[in-house]
């Protein structure tokens, strides 16, 4: 997402650094430390698989985004060795993990789709044409490298 000039941005992470704004525990299960539909757009890069409370994360994203506004996931797909990488994920991700069922239906899914590297164009464009049939029979074949998600939020009831 490109930031314009006058956005408000909030960086958001376990520990102090550069860029981060509010240091917060998203494995303590408390609400975030911002307002219902405070942003237009909320950007998660690579932090949900550390996570084990997935299912109330989600549901908090919903929360502090606006109705009709953007939440951006990527994570690593359960085929790509990135996915084992790190000694510090807890979950792994396919192309249906982020169904609005699983979530009370707090969200429309928008995008979903698999990355890959540039050289591997062909085969993104068909596991993205046929998603289902390309993570039952081809994954392991052509890994992906990750998964994107846009997810819109609903109003709250």
């Amino acid at each position: 997402m490109r930031r314009r000039k006058g956005d408000k941005v909030v960086g958001l992470d376990i520990e102090r650094r550069k860029g981060v704004d509010v240091v917060f525990d998203l494995e303590r299960k408390r609400r975030l430390p911002f307002g219902d539909a405070e942003f237009d757009a909320v950007n998660c890069r690579f932090v949900l698989e550390h996570l084990d409370n997935l299912v109330f994360v989600v549901r908090e994203l919903c929360r502090v985004c606006k109705p009709g506004g953007s939440i951006r996931i990527t994570v690593p797909h359960y085929a790509s060795k990135d996915a084992f990488t790190s000694p510090h994920h807890k979950r792994f991700f396919t192309i249906g993990t982020l169904n609005p069922k699983y979530y009370g239906w707090c969200f429309e899914l928008r995008v979903r789709r698999f990355t890959f590297n540039r050289l591997f164009l062909p085969v993104s464009l068909f596991a993205n044409a046929f998603p289902n049939v390309y993570e039952k029979f081809f994954v392991f074949l052509f890994p992906p490298g990750g998964l994107y998600f846009e997810l819109e939020p609903k109003p709250r009831r």
